[in-house]
């Protein structure tokens, strides 16, 4: 595929956008730049465009069935991309990642009981503990000269504590960590010591940037297979969070059906008519457009790079080894990350967010998505340097 597609600038205003329509109601200001959901601004794959819209001119839109060749593409795809051997019968479905981590929390935990999770980290975890009524622990990552890693002591501490669960995101939303198979195995031999479930968010899986490459939690300690919940889907790879659909991949039969059996209480093991088709299309035939996608990407942090260091030196930021989401230190500009959200937003006219919202960690970050149209991506480079010079 050429790169050429990844060029595009898409007019994405009155499609019911939550990144561009939803501007003024999440941010007062209808007009930004918006740089802050994770989801990209291209086109998915022109193969699910068409095998989507072939399956919408049938005209019938009843009850989904998920066949055979669904499960296949989706363990074909791990097996190909990440060398782990799925099989069929581990996979269940659910309308997303956040509410199947509800159903986990509600399955295997009490009102009260600790969750822990590892800030800065996506702020939907925490919020989703909290409505559950149970608490949230925090293991904070430790910034080591820019780069994160798991706090293994605090880790065992707060299971020591009495934690019940751990929710773990790899690749790390929002600070770009790949984590190796040795900092796994590290984890790996903490947890296994303790009754504890594991939700692994695994969703960002796709997007990592050479030399880094992604290890599956389960085929690297598969000792932890009785208690870990493994969060996928293509949403992120190829854009479709809209169509919502996560794969859970529970190897353990009494687990599994604990988690299908609460799934099915709530109604949410079906899922969407064209979350299959599409992702069949894309699993089947999307990997030339994501290793140019991947390119793509790789060129925006160049261009990134360079930009920031010849025009605004202060801004430091954590080198991504996956995601496509930059995590920029404000601190040497003398602003906390609320002043420098502000700044970008009201003066510069970007929509970026706010590094408080992620938790302790991240009071002196944005997170900036930077999956946009390169037109698009410098034009909002300039403008947040203008904002905080």
């Amino acid at each position: 595929m050429d790169k050429s597609f990844f060029d595009q600038v898409p007019n994405r205003r009155g499609t019911n956008s939550v990144k561009w329509d939803g501007l003024e109601a999440f941010f007062g200001v209808g007009d930004a730049l918006p740089m802050w959901v994770a989801d990209m601004d291209f086109r998915c794959p022109p193969e699910v465009t068409e095998a989507v819209a072939k399956r919408a001119d049938h005209g019938i839109y009843g009850y989904a069935y998920k066949d055979d060749e669904y499960y296949e593409a989706v363990i074909e795809w791990w097996s190909k991309r990440h060398s782990w051997s799925i099989a069929p019968q581990w996979i269940l479905t659910s309308p997303g990642t956040i509410s199947a981590l509800a159903v986990a929390i509600e399955t295997f935990t009490k009102p009260g009981d600790g969750v822990i999770i590892q800030p800065p980290v996506y702020p939907p975890f925490e919020r989703t503990i909290r409505l559950m009524e149970r608490q949230p622990v925090y293991n904070k990552l430790e910034n080591r000269d820019g780069k994160y890693a798991i706090d293994l002591e605090g880790l065992e501490h707060a299971l020591r504590a009495g934690a019940r669960m751990l929710v773990l995101c790899s690749p790390h939303n929002p600070v770009g960590r790949v984590w190796t198979e040795e900092e796994l195995q590290a984890l790996a031999g903490v947890l296994e010591r303790f009754n504890v479930l594991v939700f692994d968010d695994e969703l960002h899986a796709d997007i990592v940037y050479a030399p880094n490459k992604h290890a599956p939690l389960l085929k690297v300690a598969p000792q932890l297979s009785d208690r870990t919940i493994v969060a996928t889907s293509v949403s992120k790879t190829f854009n479709l969070a809209g169509l919502e659909n996560t794969n859970l991949v529970i190897v353990d039969d009494s687990l599994r059906q604990r988690m299908s059996n609460a799934l099915m209480a709530h109604a949410m093991y079906r899922t969407n008519l064209f979350a299959i088709v599409a992702t069949k299309a894309a699993y089947k035939h999307g990997e030339a457009w994501l290793d140019t996608l991947l390119s793509y990407l790789s060129e925006n942090l160049d261009v990134m790079r360079a930009y920031f260091s010849a025009n605004l030196p202060e801004l430091k930021w954590v080198e991504p080894e996956g995601t496509y989401l930059a995590w920029l230190s404000v601190k040497d500009l003398g602003f906390n990350s609320t002043e420098a959200f502000k700044r970008v937003l009201h003066e510069g006219h970007v929509a970026v967010q706010d590094g408080k919202d992620f938790g302790p960690g991240g009071e002196w970050f944005l997170r900036l998505n930077f999956a946009t149209p390169r037109e698009l991506l410098v034009e909002a480079l300039h403008r947040i340097a203008r904002s905080l010079k």
